[in-house]
């Protein structure tokens, strides 16, 4: 049996993705398609969950199959991101094809020729791979800037570019989609801030973020502002220009923040290892490179997580158990740099 794999985000459905499905209609007889990075917390680039997107695929392809009478097996996986660790997600990627299929089967990639995201298409020798010609130029990226320029109101003119159902559920947005919404112009404003600096080009925000483990648990903060509001997050902030990195870190941990974690403790002491973390991907708006630091605090006497305040800076702050961790959607990539320290996934 051929089967097609066809890997992508669909943030959100379009008919340059639908192309590609009704190509794959004729030309194989099982049609995997994988809905990527739904390990990450809802955001500007991410808006849509995993279910939403499964159901906007699952019912345009009853559709394209009545009209086609075609009705090849159709499977529907989701797909995490690993953003430092591109090994383990060709790893994952491989691991849930091959569930899905039988040893006879022969597995073909599918994706758009000349697109940056189908680079995957060449990342895995073992499978064929075939490129589609793209003849609709859209972009989900277009689409969803569109629709946060309208305030979710209205999707305008590449409303032609959607079928019905995701139109459709454009229209109604969610309160998620609200506080998402707060992130997009908080980004768009603070891009206006600088678009006449100088060196633009060259302009990048600093920031740490401090990974505390302690007793099989890491220290979590809850997000009360925009961007990335009522989000779990690691604990630190943005770097200032009298500050080092960890100074920065230790001052948003214990003055800003105000969390204090054990009497006496010495926190520079407790930083085993360090790692910047500077993809331009990670962020929207100015680029923010992040400095994280990883500590272990010793254990307390009688085996209890050190107390935790509730500061007007924060939300919340909780000791999170760390095989907890990745079944959790944090902020932004912190879930990735936490797996680069401890590996949670």
């Amino acid at each position: 049996m051929k089967v097609g794999v066809y890997i992508g985000r669909f943030q959100p459905l379009h008919i340059g993705h639908l192309t590609v499905i009704e190509h794959m209609m004729s030309h194989y007889h099982h049609i995997i398609v994988m809905v990527g990075s739904v390990n990450q917390a809802a955001s500007i680039k991410n808006p849509f969950d995993f279910e939403l997107r499964k159901s906007w695929i699952e019912t345009c392809y009853k559709l394209m199959a009545a009209k086609k009478q075609l009705v090849p097996k159709l499977t529907i996986l989701p797909l995490n991101d690993y953003r430092y660790r591109e090994q383990k997600w060709e790893n994952e990627l491989e691991k849930k094809v091959q569930n899905a299929i039988t040893h006879s089967d022969t597995v073909t990639l599918v994706g758009h020729e000349k697109d940056q995201s189908s680079y995957y298409l060449k990342s895995f020798p073992q499978w064929a791979s075939e490129g589609i010609a793209q003849s609709i130029s859209i972009s989900a990226t277009t689409i969803r800037n569109a629709w946060f320029s309208a305030h979710l109101k209205n999707i305008g003119t590449v409303k032609k570019y959607l079928p019905q159902n995701v139109i459709n559920d454009l229209s109604n947005s969610c309160p998620a989609h609200r506080n998402l919404l707060d992130d997009y112009l908080y980004y768009q404003n603070e891009q206006q801030l600088v678009i006449d600096c100088a060196f633009s080009d060259y302009l990048k925000f600093l920031s740490c973020r401090i990974v505390i483990v302690t007793q099989g648990h890491i220290l979590l903060i809850k997000r009360l502002k925009t961007p990335g509001k009522d989000c779990w997050a690691l604990p630190g902030g943005n770097v200032k220009t009298d500050q080092s990195y960890m100074e920065a870190a230790l001052v948003n941990l214990l003055e800003i923040q105000e969390i204090i974690l054990m009497d006496g403790l010495n926190l520079k002491n407790a930083i085993k290892s360090q790692q910047l973390f500077d993809l331009t991907s990670r962020n929207i708006g100015v680029n923010r490179a992040c400095m994280a630091y990883y500590c272990e605090l010793g254990n307390t006497n009688d085996k209890s997580l050190p107390k935790l305040n509730k500061t007007s800076h924060l939300k919340d702050a909780i000791w999170m158990p760390i095989d907890k961790i990745k079944t959790m959607q944090l902020y932004n990539d912190h879930a990735d740099i936490i797996d680069q320290f401890v590996e949670i996934f």
